[in-house]
Protein backbone atom coordinates (compact mmCIF):
# COMPACT_ATOMS: atom_id res chain seq x y z
CA UNK A 1 0.00 0.00 0.00
CA UNK A 2 1.21 3.36 -0.96
CA UNK A 3 2.54 5.20 2.24
CA UNK A 4 0.36 8.68 2.93
CA UNK A 5 2.85 11.40 2.44
CA UNK A 6 0.06 14.73 1.63
CA UNK A 7 1.31 16.26 5.15
CA UNK A 8 4.81 15.83 4.27
CA UNK A 9 4.67 17.00 1.46
CA UNK A 10 2.78 19.94 2.62
CA UNK A 11 5.15 20.76 5.10
CA UNK A 12 8.14 20.55 2.77
CA UNK A 13 6.60 22.59 -0.16
CA UNK A 14 6.49 25.57 2.48
CA UNK A 15 10.15 24.39 3.50
CA UNK A 16 11.36 24.92 -0.43
CA UNK A 17 9.98 28.16 -0.51
CA UNK A 18 11.55 29.34 2.16
CA UNK A 19 14.67 28.19 1.04
CA UNK A 20 14.44 29.77 -1.99
CA UNK A 21 13.93 32.89 -0.87
CA UNK A 22 16.93 32.50 2.01
CA UNK A 23 18.71 31.79 -1.43
CA UNK A 24 17.95 34.95 -3.25
CA UNK A 25 18.69 37.16 -0.10
CA UNK A 26 22.20 34.95 0.97
CA UNK A 27 23.41 35.57 -2.94
CA UNK A 28 21.87 39.00 -4.28
CA UNK A 29 25.10 39.55 -6.61
CA UNK A 30 24.62 36.29 -8.23
CA UNK A 31 24.47 36.50 -11.73
CA UNK A 32 20.92 37.66 -12.93
CA UNK A 33 20.32 34.83 -15.71
CA UNK A 34 20.72 32.16 -12.92
CA UNK A 35 18.25 33.86 -10.55
CA UNK A 36 15.86 34.09 -13.00
CA UNK A 37 15.90 30.67 -13.83
CA UNK A 38 16.13 29.42 -10.30
CA UNK A 39 12.90 31.26 -9.64
CA UNK A 40 11.36 30.00 -13.23
CA UNK A 41 11.30 26.43 -11.69
CA UNK A 42 9.59 27.26 -8.38
CA UNK A 43 5.87 26.74 -8.16
CA UNK A 44 3.45 29.33 -7.95
CA UNK A 45 0.23 29.38 -5.85
CA UNK A 46 -1.62 27.88 -8.35
CA UNK A 47 0.11 25.12 -9.25
CA UNK A 48 0.67 24.20 -5.39
CA UNK A 49 -2.79 24.51 -4.80
CA UNK A 50 -3.16 21.87 -7.59
CA UNK A 51 -0.64 19.65 -6.36
CA UNK A 52 -2.51 19.36 -2.72
CA UNK A 53 -5.52 18.84 -4.43
CA UNK A 54 -3.94 15.78 -6.33
CA UNK A 55 -2.56 14.35 -3.52
CA UNK A 56 -6.00 14.83 -1.33
CA UNK A 57 -7.41 12.93 -4.19
CA UNK A 58 -4.84 10.24 -4.14
CA UNK A 59 -5.25 10.20 -0.54
CA UNK A 60 -8.99 9.06 -1.18
CA UNK A 61 -8.41 6.30 -3.45
CA UNK A 62 -5.97 4.77 -1.07
CA UNK A 63 -8.48 4.91 1.54
CA UNK A 64 -10.91 3.48 -1.37
CA UNK A 65 -8.18 0.72 -1.70
CA UNK A 66 -8.19 -0.31 1.65
CA UNK A 67 -11.97 -0.48 1.78
CA UNK A 68 -12.15 -2.65 -1.51
CA UNK A 69 -9.47 -5.21 -0.18
CA UNK A 70 -11.84 -5.41 2.86
CA UNK A 71 -14.27 -6.11 0.57
CA UNK A 72 -12.46 -8.91 -0.66
CA UNK A 73 -11.12 -11.08 2.57
CA UNK A 74 -14.91 -10.37 3.48
CA UNK A 75 -16.13 -12.33 0.25
CA UNK A 76 -13.57 -14.88 1.00
CA UNK A 77 -14.94 -15.22 4.64
CA UNK A 78 -18.76 -15.35 3.47
CA UNK A 79 -17.57 -18.13 0.94
CA UNK A 80 -16.15 -20.09 3.58
CA UNK A 81 -19.30 -20.46 5.73
CA UNK A 82 -21.62 -21.04 2.92
CA UNK A 83 -19.39 -23.89 1.45
CA UNK A 84 -19.07 -25.50 5.12
CA UNK A 85 -22.79 -25.25 5.96
CA UNK A 86 -24.93 -26.35 3.05
CA UNK A 87 -28.54 -25.10 2.43
CA UNK A 88 -29.92 -22.26 1.86
CA UNK A 89 -28.67 -19.17 4.16
CA UNK A 90 -30.84 -16.61 3.08
CA UNK A 91 -28.99 -13.29 5.42
CA UNK A 92 -25.92 -14.93 4.66
CA UNK A 93 -26.47 -14.45 0.36
CA UNK A 94 -28.02 -11.25 0.85
CA UNK A 95 -24.77 -10.09 2.89
CA UNK A 96 -22.78 -11.46 0.03
CA UNK A 97 -24.34 -9.88 -2.96
CA UNK A 98 -24.37 -6.76 -0.96
CA UNK A 99 -20.77 -6.38 -0.52
CA UNK A 100 -20.17 -7.68 -4.13
CA UNK A 101 -22.16 -4.91 -5.31
CA UNK A 102 -20.20 -2.89 -3.18
CA UNK A 103 -16.98 -3.99 -4.82
CA UNK A 104 -18.56 -3.73 -8.00
CA UNK A 105 -19.67 0.28 -7.86
CA UNK A 106 -16.32 1.15 -5.99
CA UNK A 107 -14.10 -0.56 -8.46
CA UNK A 108 -15.81 1.35 -11.38
CA UNK A 109 -15.74 4.39 -9.47
CA UNK A 110 -12.26 3.99 -9.07
CA UNK A 111 -11.23 3.12 -12.40
CA UNK A 112 -13.32 6.12 -13.42
CA UNK A 113 -11.10 8.33 -11.22
CA UNK A 114 -8.06 6.85 -12.22
CA UNK A 115 -9.15 7.39 -16.39
CA UNK A 116 -9.56 11.11 -15.26
CA UNK A 117 -6.25 11.59 -14.00
CA UNK A 118 -4.97 10.13 -16.81
CA UNK A 119 -6.73 12.32 -19.12
CA UNK A 120 -5.48 15.43 -16.90
CA UNK A 121 -2.18 14.33 -17.04
CA UNK A 122 -1.97 13.98 -21.05
CA UNK A 123 -3.31 17.31 -20.96
CA UNK A 124 -0.46 18.92 -18.71
CA UNK A 125 2.30 16.98 -20.60
CA UNK A 126 0.32 18.72 -24.01
CA UNK A 127 0.67 22.15 -22.50
CA UNK A 128 4.21 21.68 -20.92
CA UNK A 129 5.34 20.31 -24.74
CA UNK A 130 3.63 23.59 -26.45
CA UNK A 131 5.43 25.73 -24.10
CA UNK A 132 1.81 27.01 -22.62
CA UNK A 133 3.39 26.62 -18.97
CA UNK A 134 6.45 26.68 -17.37
CA UNK A 135 9.34 24.13 -16.63
CA UNK A 136 8.02 23.30 -13.22
CA UNK A 137 5.07 21.37 -14.64
CA UNK A 138 7.73 18.71 -15.37
CA UNK A 139 7.62 18.17 -11.46
CA UNK A 140 4.05 18.20 -11.19
CA UNK A 141 4.05 15.61 -14.21
CA UNK A 142 6.33 12.94 -12.47
CA UNK A 143 4.04 13.79 -9.36
CA UNK A 144 0.91 12.60 -11.04
CA UNK A 145 2.36 9.61 -13.36
CA UNK A 146 4.09 8.14 -10.44
CA UNK A 147 1.14 7.97 -8.06
CA UNK A 148 -1.15 6.55 -10.82
CA UNK A 149 0.62 3.95 -11.73
CA UNK A 150 1.39 2.65 -8.36
CA UNK A 151 -2.65 3.19 -7.78
CA UNK A 152 -3.23 1.33 -11.13
CA UNK A 153 -0.93 -1.63 -10.22
CA UNK A 154 -2.80 -2.08 -6.54
CA UNK A 155 -6.15 -1.75 -8.06
CA UNK A 156 -5.45 -4.93 -10.96
CA UNK A 157 -4.03 -6.50 -7.98
CA UNK A 158 -7.20 -6.37 -6.02
CA UNK A 159 -9.26 -7.31 -9.21
CA UNK A 160 -7.19 -9.86 -9.81
CA UNK A 161 -7.39 -11.22 -6.01
CA UNK A 162 -11.42 -11.23 -6.50
CA UNK A 163 -11.39 -12.86 -9.70
CA UNK A 164 -8.87 -15.60 -8.12
CA UNK A 165 -11.17 -15.86 -5.08
CA UNK A 166 -14.31 -16.29 -6.90
CA UNK A 167 -12.47 -19.05 -9.80
CA UNK A 168 -11.52 -20.94 -6.68
CA UNK A 169 -14.90 -20.61 -5.24
CA UNK A 170 -16.76 -21.63 -8.44
CA UNK A 171 -14.41 -24.77 -8.54
CA UNK A 172 -15.41 -25.79 -4.80
CA UNK A 173 -19.01 -25.46 -5.60
CA UNK A 174 -19.24 -27.58 -8.89
CA UNK A 175 -16.65 -30.14 -6.77
CA UNK A 176 -19.46 -30.23 -4.20
CA UNK A 177 -22.49 -30.26 -6.84
CA UNK A 178 -20.12 -33.20 -8.03
CA UNK A 179 -20.42 -34.75 -5.00
CA UNK A 180 -24.22 -34.69 -4.50
CA UNK A 181 -24.97 -36.39 -7.68
CA UNK A 182 -21.97 -39.24 -7.03
CA UNK A 183 -24.01 -39.29 -3.72
CA UNK A 184 -27.34 -39.47 -5.85
CA UNK A 185 -25.98 -42.32 -7.93
CA UNK A 186 -25.72 -40.26 -10.70
CA UNK A 187 -22.31 -39.44 -12.34
CA UNK A 188 -21.25 -36.80 -14.49
CA UNK A 189 -17.68 -35.70 -15.55
CA UNK A 190 -16.85 -31.83 -14.84
CA UNK A 191 -17.25 -30.70 -17.94
CA UNK A 192 -20.89 -32.33 -18.49
CA UNK A 193 -21.40 -30.03 -14.98
CA UNK A 194 -20.34 -26.85 -16.68
CA UNK A 195 -21.89 -27.62 -19.77
CA UNK A 196 -25.03 -28.18 -17.70
CA UNK A 197 -24.79 -24.64 -15.52
CA UNK A 198 -24.11 -23.07 -18.95
CA UNK A 199 -27.54 -24.38 -20.21
CA UNK A 200 -29.21 -23.86 -16.79
CA UNK A 201 -30.47 -27.49 -17.07
CA UNK A 202 -28.73 -28.84 -14.62
CA UNK A 203 -31.43 -30.28 -12.48
CA UNK A 204 -32.87 -32.17 -15.14
CA UNK A 205 -30.22 -34.84 -14.55
CA UNK A 206 -32.02 -35.68 -11.51
CA UNK A 207 -35.42 -36.43 -12.77
CA UNK A 208 -35.68 -40.45 -12.31
CA UNK A 209 -33.40 -40.59 -9.17
CA UNK A 210 -34.78 -43.73 -7.06
CA UNK A 211 -34.82 -41.74 -3.82
CA UNK A 212 -36.99 -40.99 -0.93
CA UNK A 213 -38.77 -37.46 -1.19
CA UNK A 214 -37.00 -36.34 1.33
CA UNK A 215 -33.67 -37.14 0.29
CA UNK A 216 -34.45 -36.09 -3.09
CA UNK A 217 -35.72 -32.79 -2.32
CA UNK A 218 -32.29 -32.16 0.10
CA UNK A 219 -30.06 -32.99 -2.42
CA UNK A 220 -32.27 -30.43 -5.07
CA UNK A 221 -31.83 -28.03 -2.74
CA UNK A 222 -28.34 -28.40 -2.08
CA UNK A 223 -27.34 -28.47 -5.92
CA UNK A 224 -29.79 -25.62 -6.87
CA UNK A 225 -27.90 -23.65 -4.09
CA UNK A 226 -24.84 -24.28 -5.66
CA UNK A 227 -26.18 -23.90 -9.20
CA UNK A 228 -27.61 -20.05 -8.57
CA UNK A 229 -24.13 -19.39 -6.68
CA UNK A 230 -22.18 -20.07 -9.62
CA UNK A 231 -24.71 -18.12 -12.11
CA UNK A 232 -23.97 -15.03 -9.73
CA UNK A 233 -20.27 -15.44 -9.75
CA UNK A 234 -20.29 -15.58 -13.79
CA UNK A 235 -22.36 -12.70 -13.88
CA UNK A 236 -20.11 -10.58 -11.63
CA UNK A 237 -16.81 -11.89 -13.51
CA UNK A 238 -19.12 -10.46 -16.57
CA UNK A 239 -19.35 -6.89 -15.04
CA UNK A 240 -16.28 -6.80 -13.83
CA UNK A 241 -14.35 -8.10 -16.94
CA UNK A 242 -14.19 -4.50 -18.40
CA UNK A 243 -12.61 -2.69 -14.89
CA UNK A 244 -9.86 -5.79 -15.14
CA UNK A 245 -9.28 -5.49 -18.94
CA UNK A 246 -8.67 -1.72 -18.90
CA UNK A 247 -6.13 -2.00 -15.63
CA UNK A 248 -4.45 -5.03 -16.75
CA UNK A 249 -3.87 -3.07 -20.34
CA UNK A 250 -3.03 0.36 -18.06
CA UNK A 251 -0.75 -1.63 -16.13
CA UNK A 252 0.54 -3.60 -19.36
CA UNK A 253 1.63 -0.38 -20.54
CA UNK A 254 2.83 1.45 -18.10
CA UNK A 255 5.37 -1.37 -16.93
CA UNK A 256 8.13 -0.03 -18.39
CA UNK A 257 7.73 3.42 -16.43
CA UNK A 258 6.79 1.52 -12.89
CA UNK A 259 10.98 -0.14 -14.04
CA UNK A 260 12.43 3.20 -14.28
CA UNK A 261 11.06 4.69 -10.91
CA UNK A 262 13.55 3.47 -8.83
CA UNK A 263 16.17 4.70 -11.40
CA UNK A 264 14.45 8.44 -11.24
CA UNK A 265 14.62 8.28 -7.29
CA UNK A 266 17.95 7.51 -7.25
CA UNK A 267 19.17 9.84 -10.38
CA UNK A 268 17.10 12.44 -8.43
CA UNK A 269 19.23 11.97 -5.17
CA UNK A 270 22.74 11.88 -7.12
CA UNK A 271 21.66 15.29 -8.59
CA UNK A 272 20.13 16.96 -5.20
CA UNK A 273 23.68 15.91 -3.97
CA UNK A 274 25.70 17.05 -6.57
CA UNK A 275 23.59 20.61 -6.63
CA UNK A 276 24.35 21.04 -2.76
CA UNK A 277 28.08 20.19 -3.18
CA UNK A 278 28.14 22.71 -6.60
CA UNK A 279 26.22 25.16 -4.58
CA UNK A 280 29.07 25.04 -1.33
CA UNK A 281 31.56 24.97 -3.90
CA UNK A 282 29.88 28.54 -5.08
CA UNK A 283 29.84 29.74 -1.90
CA UNK A 284 33.51 28.67 -1.00
CA UNK A 285 34.50 30.14 -4.70
CA UNK A 286 33.13 33.25 -3.56
CA UNK A 287 34.70 33.77 -0.28
CA UNK A 288 37.90 32.29 -1.86
CA UNK A 289 37.57 35.30 -4.08
CA UNK A 290 36.70 38.08 -1.94
CA UNK A 291 40.17 36.46 0.56
CA UNK A 292 42.47 37.19 -3.04
CA UNK A 293 41.04 41.06 -3.80
CA UNK A 294 41.89 41.78 -0.34
CA UNK A 295 45.34 40.34 -0.39
CA UNK A 296 46.05 41.74 -3.66
CA UNK A 297 44.80 45.12 -2.53
CA UNK A 298 47.18 45.01 0.37
CA UNK A 299 50.17 43.67 -1.61
CA UNK A 300 49.06 46.95 -4.11
CA UNK A 301 49.67 49.14 -1.39
CA UNK A 302 52.75 47.40 0.84
CA UNK A 303 54.19 47.33 -3.02
CA UNK A 304 52.95 51.02 -3.07
CA UNK A 305 54.74 52.23 -0.22
CA UNK A 306 57.83 50.21 -0.80
CA UNK A 307 58.15 51.74 -4.39
CA UNK A 308 57.39 55.40 -2.64
CA UNK A 309 60.01 54.81 -0.34
CA UNK A 310 62.57 53.26 -2.64
CA UNK A 311 61.68 56.31 -4.70
CA UNK A 312 62.44 59.01 -2.24
CA UNK A 313 65.88 57.83 -0.85
CA UNK A 314 66.62 57.79 -4.65
CA UNK A 315 65.71 61.26 -5.32
CA UNK A 316 67.34 62.15 -1.91
CA UNK A 317 70.75 60.59 -3.07
CA UNK A 318 70.81 62.95 -6.14
CA UNK A 319 69.59 65.84 -4.80
CA UNK A 320 71.28 67.76 -2.51
CA UNK A 321 68.46 70.21 -1.17
CA UNK A 322 66.21 67.17 0.15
Amino acid sequence: MIKDRLEEFRSKSSKWHLTAQNSTDSFPDLDDAFSNEHMTLLYTEEQWAGVDTFLERVTQLQNDLRLLKSYVEDVKIKHSQLLVSPGNHFRLTSELNKTMDAFKALSSSFRHEIKKMNEEIAQIKKDHESGRINDSSAIDLRIRKNHVMSLSTHLNNVLRAFAEEQAKYRDRCIQKISEYLKFSGRKMTDDDIDNAIESGNLFDFTHGLIMTQRDKQQLLDKAKYRHEDILRLEASVRELHEIFQYMAMLAESQDDMMNQIDRNVEAAVEYAREANKNMKSVVEMKASGRKKKIIMVILCIVLSFVLFIIGSTFFCFYMPFC
